[in-house]
């Protein structure tokens, strides 16, 4: 028989392994390499179906801000 009233248990320390990730020891060390266009070509491409509205909305505010 279970006991309602016990607390819930839950593994709420996973151990992660950093692998190819790094860690944040290693960039305190600035143990880190990446290239700037690499970031920003991770970005743009995440912002899959946002590219046409912000580019839509940044139009019309500069139509705005002009007329």
């Amino acid at each position: 028989m279970s006991d309602i009233y016990k607390s819930p248990e839950a593994e709420l320390h996973n151990p992660v392994n950093a692998g190819e990730y790094g860690s944040i020891e290693a960039a305190v060390e600035g143990r880190y390499h990446f290239k700037i266009g690499d970031v920003f070509g991770e970005a743009w491409s995440t912002l899959k179906g946002m590219k046409t509205k912000f580019w839509l909305a940044a139009i019309l505010l500069v139509a705005i801000y002009i007329g």
